[in-house]
């Protein structure tokens, strides 16, 4: 299952929340109501979630507006991924 797919199924099967932990464990099964972690869910799809979040964010700020960091994080995404991400209320 591709990391978008899998942000999909963490949002509809857990609440609607796209924040995904990085690890699972007491708190987070607790947090979400589930004993133990989904076998879907993974720590790449934490860390991936908070790049993108990164990048996404970076990208959606105006060119002339970005840092130098901002510029190199913009350019690890693209304009469709964004649209897709926003499409599921991703970065708000």
């Amino acid at each position: 299952m591709d990391v978008l797919a899998q942000l999909v199924t963490f949002q509809e099967e857990l609440g609607g929340c796209t924040t995904v932990p990085w690890t699972w464990g007491k708190k987070m099964s607790t947090k979400f109501g589930v004993e133990e972690a989904p076998d879907w869910w993974s720590e790449a799809l934490g860390v991936w979630t908070k790049d993108q979040r990164i990048y996404g964010r970076a990208f959606k700020k105006p060119a002339s507006e970005r840092s130098k960091a901002e510029k190199k994080y913009a350019s690890k995404t693209t304009k469709r991924r964004v649209a897709l991400l926003d499409g599921i209320g991703f970065f708000t």
